[in-house]
């Protein structure tokens, strides 16, 4: 959490976010952590996410993302030195599992403040979605 906080420039995010590591059976913590919120991200099973909703004030929205969460980060000195070959596995990273299993990431954050470096790598990246995508199979996933 303080690697994102320090890409908090102007101080929004700093008193609005809590990252906390609670297990569902600790009643007494998650009754702390519920009274300030407004909104809640649970990651966990449908079952998990539902015992924690039933708990919650009304006014606390909840962001269930279950098991199939996931993300990749390029840090500002990967952004200067990618290669063709790391760009083709992110490629593949983002559409194996059609991005609906944790090991295929839904966000991808950037690390730049520059719009013109964003918009360059993300040309690059969409040119081998976009060429990847047709030689894709689709995977079968199973939902227990």
């Amino acid at each position: 959490i303080g690697e994102l906080l320090a890409c908090d420039l102007d101080g929004v995010l700093a008193d609005k976010i809590e990252v906390l590591k609670i297990s569902s059976g600790d009643v007494a913590a998650l009754e702390a952590a519920y009274r300030g919120c407004s909104v809640l991200s649970v990651f966990g099973s449908n079952e998990t996410i539902s015992k924690i909703k039933s708990k919650l004030p009304s006014h606390v929205e909840v962001l269930g993302w279950g098991h199939k969460i996931s993300f990749q980060y390029v840090s500002a000195s990967k952004l200067k030195t990618i290669t063709e070959k790391e760009l083709d596995l992110l490629a593949k990273d983002c559409i194996d599992y059609e991005q609906q299993a944790c090991s295929s990431p839904q966000t991808l954050f950037v690390d730049t403040d520059s719009h013109e470096n964003l918009h360059d790598f993300s040309k690059k990246l969409f040119s081998r979605i976009f060429k990847s995508n047709f030689h894709h199979v689709a995977r079968s996933l199973s939902f227990w």
